[in-house]
């Protein structure tokens, strides 16, 4: 599978060029609980770890600060 236009291309499984762009998608699809699609892009990104990091990063403050708002524990808050 490829995609390509003027701005933009897209190769599955080392991904190059528009590795900003998907780290960009991956950002998003974690900040709006697409985990599936956070998976699909991870697993296509060229520097997994930093990604995998930032994505933990981001999800710990975000379980702290529901935590601080509601009290209730983040595990409950949180589904699989």
């Amino acid at each position: 599978m490829e995609f390509k236009d003027d701005n933009f291309a897209f190769q599955p499984h080392g991904v190059d060029q528009g590795s900003d762009r998907v780290r960009d998608l991956f950002q998003f699809a974690i900040l709006t609980n697409k985990k599936e699609t956070a998976r699909v892009l991870w697993n296509n990104m060229a520097d997994q770890l930093p990604a995998a990091i930032a994505a933990v990063g981001v999800l710990k403050a975000w379980a702290n600060t529901l935590y601080a708002e509601s009290k209730v524990p983040v595990n409950d808050l949180v589904s699989d």
